[in-house]
């Protein structure tokens, strides 16, 4: 069943400088955003494994903030440009139609902030951003500090979350020492608890195998509304979208999604199954 959750609007945002305070924008993201976890896995039988991807989203009135958090085995980093094929290193994904039209647009990053983005109709007829394009898509990757494990244990003690905007709810963060945190609000069609409890658990919400050390990273994305074609000042009320972590060319290939894909084998290029972003005014 496709998902949904809210792009809420963060009127904060567009007064900070994406280069100088990146620090408050994911504070701000961890605050008032919408909070997504990538765990769909459409392959199961050939490619199990998977890495933690947690996901922050919210808008300001020129476009689009992401913060991606993995954890993963391996962190694969060969691609030093934009426009490369990273989805082939440790690679966060969104891609993005307007609910009206016959394209849609990839943004694909590794964890360095090397993007490849283009305009298609399909995985084989597209249009690849220029450098000019490029350059107004916004990158601050962050490093090993930046684990799921940290964000989540340091940030749900304090924050404020947004009540949700669909029926079925999920409450993300349910307990920190015994002591109710702030909630989050799914929107998901299938409710399910975003993490488990944390109480008993002293390995903490993703518990490491001793022989599998792992890695952690951050990707913090600003998208102007503009390389999508949108009028800032008459934007749509939904979006239709789906956020993926892969990794082709690791030793443990991964391919997971936020709402489900119905592919035989890996293929994030269907429109038709993504989810849906509803454009928070408020």
């Amino acid at each position: 069943m496709k998902k949904q959750t809210s792009l809420p609007l963060i009127q904060a945002l567009d007064s900070l400088s994406f280069e100088l305070e990146s620090d408050s924008i994911r504070e701000l993201l961890y605050r008032q955003g919408s909070s997504l976890k990538l765990d769909c896995l459409n392959w199961l039988k050939d490619f199990p494994y998977a890495p933690k991807t947690l996901l922050w989203l919210g808008r300001s009135e020129s476009g689009i903030y992401l913060h991606f958090v993995v954890e993963e085995k391996e962190k694969r980093i060969i691609h030093h440009c934009d426009n490369a094929p990273v989805w082939e290193d440790s690679c966060v994904e969104f891609f993005v139609a307007l609910p009206s039209g016959n394209h849609y647009y990839n943004f694909e990053f590794n964890s360095l902030g090397y993007c490849l983005a283009a305009r298609r109709k399909s995985r084989e007829d597209y249009v690849l951003f220029g450098p000019e394009q490029l350059a107004l898509i916004k990158r601050s990757p962050g490093g090993e500090s930046f684990s799921p494990d940290a964000v989540v244990a340091g940030s749900a003690k304090q924050q404020v979350f947004k009540p949700a905007i669909a029926d079925k709810t999920a409450e993300l963060f349910p307990e920190v020492d015994d002591k109710p945190a702030g909630l989050i609000r799914g929107t998901s069609d299938e409710p399910a608890e975003f993490f488990p409890e944390r109480a008993d658990k002293p390995s903490g919400l993703f518990p490491r195998a001793v022989d599998k050390p792992v890695q952690a990273w951050s990707l913090t994305v600003y998208i102007p509304f503009g390389l999508l074609g949108v009028d800032c000042k008459s934007l749509p009320s939904v979006l239709k979208a789906n956020f993926y972590k892969c990794c082709s060319a690791c030793s443990e290939k991964h391919y997971l999604s936020w709402s489900p894909v119905r592919s035989a084998k890996p293929d994030f290029h269907r429109p038709e199954d993504f989810g849906c972003l509803l454009v928070g005014e408020q």
